[in-house]
Order: structure tokens, then C-alpha cells, then sequence
């Protein structure tokens, strides 16, 4: 009989998650790795239960801290986010990456479950499904039309989100490395409220046209570009990533600044009317839409205008479109502060590299330690209370409160709403037309 090793038991934890990882990949991690984390678990275990006096919200981050501080030792690329006096990355980045613990866990566990799309209509139309008294009331078995049309939906939705993350990471169609969405069968009950939005879009007078107009503009942007990146690099690739490319500036420059922001207020007016899941469906909307870093970065461009030297300015603007770029997975407004405040560029896209390698590690690992600590009853029945309590006090000193977006449109805001837009693409565009290494 073939004898487990000790670190077995966490890894295969994994199973617990709707995660794109199966047991038998992630025991493809380094061997130390595990044992390292057991260690910790092993030798703190009884302190993290018996708890010191401690609440349950102190026992979690101190089981958060322990996994953090194990990860950041362990390899010299994380030593800027340990601790060090008067360190800002250091703080920012420990929290960003307890928050996005807590979001995570609340998103994939399994332990949590959700409904059926059937019931999610049946229950959240506007319709009134749900209600006897209502002429439109039926049961789920006559929904099906409903669920087909919502499904396409978050079909395009999904599918679009993970073609973008593909590109970004140059990894081939099927390698993707977090969720395992159940957008075929289920909501998860953190986005259900994020989902009740698909039917103001779909209603006839809760939203605007031009609101309505602007969020399907946005989600077809990138319908061309996406597949012709990630197409077979034969010998009519340059062509069709060149013909995308002019489909995908005729989609961008139809898309107005002002619409954008208008959607936005929208967007978070629905937050604001339930905030049940407040800082995971923050962290959704800056991560989808990106409301802060776009109003951010327009202001930034637009500041350059008041440059009397025309050659500055325009330095500068290649500079925070740079910064724009290279920050583009830091969804996190002080960590992106932090990082873009050191010396040369090269040191900030390294850092910003590094994070986001951290962060992954940092997350799963937290969650596969959190898990068992679940089950064994070290967070009390209702630890599910205590993970979003903690998601949404955190939620606007991680991010911010939707009051501090500035939702102003002074002459240049569309142009340079546009160039924001367009600068990842237009690189990604002309890095892959650049002759490879030994070719002519």
C-alpha cells in the first residue's frame, strides 16, 4: 500500500475549492513547500484553537500572518513585501492579499453552496416568478427559456473574461490556474447580487438606452482582438490580428467617456443598495470595470496638457501610459501608489511581477490552511459571518469608497479615455510582430 506523504492531507484540500487545479497538479509543487506549510500548521495548531483569549477575526489573522510571513520568506524576489519599519508596501500588500483570501474562500469553497440558475430567475426576476399572487408566477420546471438566456449571457461573460486573462498571460486556451466557474449550473451566493444587474440591463425602463448601450459596447470590445491573439500563429496571423486590432479602435472610439462614467454611477448605486457582500463585489467592480484606476489614469493624462513644453508632456504621457500598462493586474489603488512611486520603471514592473505571484501563493495557501481550521471549528459555526464581515470593513481602506471616484469630463477626457484603453492592446499588438529571436 503506497504510504501518503505528510502533506498530503492539506493538498489534497484543493478538492474543496472551484478551482481550475486538480490534486494531482498542485502536488506538482515543490515538496518543501508543503512541508513547510504543515510545519506551521502543525506546531501553531493548538494555539490557533485554543485561540488566547483572542476573537475569531484575531485567530484568522494570525493564521493569515503565519502563511504570509512563511511564503515572503521563502524566496529572495518577495523580500520587499516583509515587514519593514515605516514600510508602505509591506502593510498595503499584506492587507490586499487578506482581503483577497477572504474573497476567494467566500467564492470557491465548497463548503458554501449556491442555487440554481433556474431558482437564482425564479427568485431575483423583477418579474415576480416567486410570488403566488403575481400573473407571471411559475415554477422553475417552467423557467427554462429564462435560464437558457441568462446562461448565454454569463456565458459571454466569462468566456470573454478568461480569453483577456490568456492573452495577458500568453498561456494557450484550457491552462487557466484559479476558478473553476460554475457558470453552467450555478450562483454562487457572492454574485448573486452582482448578477440582479443583468436585469436592470435587460428591463425596459430602469436604465437608460445609452447606459444599456455603453455596457454591451464594453463587453463586445474586445470580441475580435481577444480570438485573433490567441489564434494559431500560421501565416495569415499578422493579418488577422492586424485586421482585429482596426475592428477593435472602430469599437473604442465609440465609446463615450461621459457613458462610461454614467455606467459606472449605476453600477454603483446597485452596490449601495445591498450591501450584504459590499467588499467582494467592490473587488469585482474595480477588477472588472476598472472605475478608480480609469478615472485615475484619465486625470493623469489630462494634467499633462497644462505642460507648456509640448516634448514633456508628451514624455510624460508615454511614462503614465507605461505605468498604466505594467500596473494593469494591480487592482488595489495604494499598492498601485506604492509601487509606482519607486525609482525606474524596471523596479516597478519587477515588483509588480513579484506581487502578483505572491498574491496567488499567498492565497491558495492561506485557503488550503483556513479550510481545515473550518472544519475543525476553530472560527466558531458562523465563520462564514465573520469572513464577509471582515471583506466588507476592509473593503474601502483596501480600495476606496465609490465617493472618491472622480466622475468629472473636462475637454480631452474621451481622447484620452481612448489611448487608456487602447495602449495594453496596441502593445500586445506590435509585440507580437516583432520578429522573434533568430529570425530575420
Amino acid at each position: 500500500m503506497e504510504t501518503k506523504p505528510p502533506w498530503h492531507g492539506l493538498a489534497k484540500r484543493v478538492e474543496n475549492f472551484r478551482w481550475n487545479m486538480t490534486l494531482e497538479e498542485i502536488s506538482n509543487f515543490p515538496e518543501e513547500f508543503f512541508m513547510f506549510l504543515c510545519d506551521l500548521q502543525s506546531e501553531n495548531l493548538a494555539k490557533w484553537m485554543r485561540g488566547q483569549g483572542w476573537d475569531t477575526s484575531e485567530i484568522l489573522k494570525a493564521v493569515f500572518i503565519g502563511v504570509y510571513d512563511l511564503i515572503v520568506k521563502g524566496d529572495s524576489q518577495f523580500e520587499i513585501f516583509r515587514f519593514q519599519e515605516n514600510s508602505l508596501i509591506f502593510a498595503d500588500a499584506q492587507q490586499a492579499c487578506l482581503f483577497t483570501t477572504l474573497c476567494i474562500f467566500l467564492h470557491a469553497s465548497t463548503r458554501i453552496k449556491g442555487k440554481s440558475l433556474k431558482d437564482f430567475i425564479r427568485d431575483t426576476s423583477p418579474m415576480e416568478y416567486n410570488n403566488p399572487a403575481s400573473p407571471n408566477y411559475r415554477t422553475p420546471s417552467l423557467l427554462t427559456s429564462d435560464e437558457e438566456k441568462f446562461r448565454r449571457a454569463r456565458h459571454r461573460h466569462f468566456s470573454t473574461r478568461e480569453q483577456l486573462r490568456q492573452v495577458e498571460n500568453a498561456q494557450p486556451s484550457g491552462t487557466s490556474a484559479y476558478y473553476k466557474h460554475s457558470q453552467w449550473s450555478a450562483m454562487e451566493k457572492d454574485a448573486e447580487h452582482e448578477w440582479t444587474f443583468y436585469h436592470a440591463l435587460n428591463a425596459d425602463a430602469v436604465l437608460s438606452a445609452e447606459v444599456k448601450d455603453t455596457f454591451k459596447r464594453l463587453g463586445n470590445l474586445y470580441k475580435d482582438i481577444l480570438p485573433a491573439l490567441l489564434s494559431l500563429k500560421d501565416d495569415g496571423y499578422t493579418a488577422r490580428v492586424d485586421a482585429a486590432y482596426k475592428k477593435f479602435s472602430s469599437k473604442l472610439s465609440k465609446i463615450q467617456y461621459a457613458r462610461y462614467l454614467e455606467l459606472l454611477r449605476e453600477i454603483f448605486r446597485h452596490l449601495e443598495s445591498n450591501k450584504a457582500y459590499y467588499g467582494i463585489n467592490l473587488y469585482r467592480i474595480e477588477k472588472e470595470l476598472r472605475p478608480f484606476a480609469t478615472t485615475h489614469y484619465v486625470n493623469k493624462l489630462l494634467a499633462c496638457q497644462n505642460n507648456a513644453n509640448e516634448m514633456q508632456s508628451y514624455v510624460e504621457e508615454i511614462r503614465i501610459l507605461n505605468e498604466s500598462v505594467a500596473m494593469d493586474k494591480i487592482w488595489f489603488p495604494r499598492l498601485r501608489e506604492n509601487f509606482a512611486s519607486l525609482i525606474t520603471y524596471d523596479e516597478m514592473a519587477i515588483c509588480v511581477r513579484a506581487f502578483s505571484e505572491f498574491l496567488n501563493m499567498v492565497v491558495g495557501s492561506a485557503c488550503l490552511v483556513i479550510d481545515e481550521l473550518v472544519e475543525k471549528g476553530c472560527f466558531g459555526d458562523d465563520w462564514e459571518s465573520l469572513f464577509i464581515q471582515m471583506t466588507n470593513e476592509m473593503a474601502e481602506s483596501v480600495f476606496y469608497a465609490p465617493s472618491e471616484i472622480d466622475f468629472t469630463v473636462t475637454d480631452g477626457s474621451q481622447e484620452k479615455f481612448q489611448e487608456l484603453l487602447d495602449a495594453p492592446v496596441r502593445l500586445r499588438v506590435s509585440q507580437e510582430k516583432k520578429p522573434k529571436q533568430g529570425t530575420q
